[in-house]
């Protein structure tokens, strides 16, 4: 496979087959990310969809020597809180379950505690649930969540903030929020480029 500045550069040329190649090892956790935003299984593929469409048309607005990625993720981000705004069914995507449960009973608690937790993030507001759900579900360092949103490592640290103390203040027992809000995507951040 070729490198990614000379994928870039053939998509930027219309050669379609580059394009995927550029983002096809981005497409999971694209959508899973949009998945998690969303909520809703067809409503991330509809922001996948788009984010793609959007992606392939604004090749030329990427400036080279960048992280295509965080590009990328963060124009699919956008896509999953736009089309949230404009959709607000309730379809939950449920947590996975736990899988280090001593017991029947501590694996029953663990999966009520994730419930509970799941269903408050889904009240946040998409901008704030795009922060927990990048930081706890995918890893990013700050930095990298404020390439991915467009917005400064300060105004990243303020919505973690808020979200977090929303998380703590709606759920019965916020030692359980702690415990729960520990990064579970993969260790050490984004896929880089």
């Amino acid at each position: 496979m070729e490198d990614e500045a000379t994928l870039l550069e053939q998509a930027r040329a219309g050669t379609e087959s580059a394009f995927d190649y550029l983002v096809r090892p981005y497409l999971p956790r694209a959508y899973r990310t949009a998945c998690l935003i969303t909520q809703q299984e067809e409503l991330a593929r509809d922001a996948l969809q788009e984010a793609l469409v959007r992606t392939y048309l604004s090749l030329r607005k990427f400036r080279t020597g960048g992280p295509f990625y965080a590009w990328f993720i963060r124009i699919v981000v956008n896509e999953a809180i736009r089309q949230t705004r404009r959709r607000r069914r309730e379809a939950a995507l449920p947590l996975p379950d736990p899988a280090d449960a001593a017991t029947p009973e501590a694996a029953l608690l663990a999966r009520e505690e994730r419930r509970e937790l799941w269903s408050t993030i889904q009240e946040l507001a998409p901008d704030h649930r795009a922060v927990i759900v990048l930081r706890y579900f995918e890893g990013p360092t700050e930095a990298e969540m404020a390439a991915v949103l467009g917005v400064s490592p300060g105004t990243v640290k303020s919505r973690l903030n808020w979200a977090r103390r929303a998380l703590e203040q709606r759920i019965s027992e916020p030692q359980v929020t702690r415990s729960l809000l520990r990064p579970l995507g993969v260790p050490g951040g984004m896929a880089r480029a």
